[in-house]
């Protein structure tokens, strides 16, 4: 079976990754619940225009909740690994290469998971600079 430190740190990345999502949802949803007091008219007669860095802001939490999803994923998947090994079931070569410490099916996205996180607070932090 696996060393209990490694599957504890693969438990605290699938809660970094949890974390990442409900931050994600959080942030749209406040920003498009309360549009109208971000956003104000030019005129009586302009529409409100939604700031095109928020509009990035938005994708990038976005996509950040789906490299929280494939992160996810992946440590399912490498637990999944870990049990078969444990019941001396047969694995694949994914598998085996999950149980020997490969770590990169993980890294990856979570990397992107990060950083599309933390561009897109950037960005909602630099609409609220320069738009109130």
């Amino acid at each position: 079976m696996a060393d209990k430190p490694q599957l504890e740190g693969l438990k605290s990345a699938a809660d970094v990754a949890k974390q990442i999502i409900a931050l994600s949802t959080g942030v749209i949803a406040i920003t498009v619940t309360f549009l109208e007091k971000i956003v104000q008219p030019g005129s009586a007669t302009t529409a409100r225009e939604v700031p095109r860095l928020l509009k990035f802001a938005w994708g990038g939490y976005g996509l950040s909740i789906l490299f929280a999803c494939i992160t996810l994923m992946a440590i399912t998947g490498t637990f999944t690994a870990f049990d078969r090994k444990a019941n001396g079931l047969p694995l694949n070569e994914q598998q085996e290469r999950a149980v020997t410490g490969y770590e990169g099916h993980i890294r990856m996205p979570a990397g992107a998971m990060v950083f599309a996180f933390l561009g897109s607070l950037l960005l909602t932090i630099l609409v609220g600079v320069t738009w109130l």
